[in-house]
């Protein structure tokens, strides 16, 4: 089992920056390809972190939609998503190319996760344009109790799927994320390591009214953008090894 994170997503890099702090304890960097946060240098300066760390890249794409940081649905036609999304893939694999290596995955951010998840229209356009394109890419999506669906639409794209679970979310019955506006969305660190054990020794996390999930899991997100999930990232990468 792998641990991702979800970085790029800084103005400027600097020695305190997540990037630097939680690059050696991930498998997986996501980063962020400029639209919802991040800029083209800040691409290329965690791109060579990751690098440097022999870490996994992913494209992090969003919605066009910084001033909310992406965590907002848009109302835009597939047609323009598609090139949303497709941009902003092929941005980041230019830099990557221009440093000697590749992306390998996608998983979308915020808004456009959650829209994908829920929606098979916007799954589709998503796993079109990673099939467009000219190098193999799998696409992260989270682990529910829908899987096997999943696959099978993803092979009609000759898509490979990574399944992922959180580390420092709260979930809902039906195996989606609760809501950021609600105040357990978010785990404090005792719940986190918590969730992280059930993860990876039992293969199920805990709902919000107390249900257990059965999931088949690939990789686990930690969230880079706070310092909390910086904080006990050492601890949940020592909980996946011993697992």
């Amino acid at each position: 089992m792998q641990l991702n994170c979800d970085l790029g997503e800084q103005e400027k890099l600097v020695p305190s920056s997540p990037e630097q702090l939680v690059m050696p304890y991930i498998d997986q960097a996501n980063i962020c390809c400029g639209v919802h946060a991040g800029n083209i240098e800040v691409m290329r300066e965690t791109v060579i972190l990751a690098i440097a760390n022999r870490v996994e890249i992913g494209a992090h794409p969003s919605y066009p939609d910084r001033k909310n940081f992406g965590r907002l649905s848009l109302e835009i036609s597939e047609r323009e998503l598609k090139e949303i999304i497709r941009e902003q893939i092929l941005t980041l694999q230019a830099i990557c190319e221009d440093l000697d290596t590749t992306i390998t995955y996608v998983k979308p951010h915020g808004a456009l996760y959650n829209d994908m998840m829920r929606d098979v229209k916007v799954r589709n356009i998503i796993m079109s344009v990673i099939s467009s394109l000219k190098i193999p890419v799998k696409l992260m999506v989270m682990a529910n109790n829908q899987q096997e669906m999943l696959k099978k639409e993803a092979s009609s794209f000759n898509i490979d799927l990574l399944f992922e679970a959180f580390a420092d979310r709260c979930y809902t019955d039906e195996g989606l994320l609760v809501s950021r506006d609600k105040s357990h969305a978010v785990h404090d660190r005792q719940k986190t390591l918590e969730q992280v054990i059930q993860i990876t020794k039992n293969k199920f996390v805990r709902t919000e009214n107390g249900c257990d999930l059965l999931l088949d899991i690939d990789t686990i997100c930690v969230h880079g953008d706070n310092h909390s999930g910086v904080a006990i990232i050492k601890d949940i990468q020592a909980l996946i090894n011993t697992a």
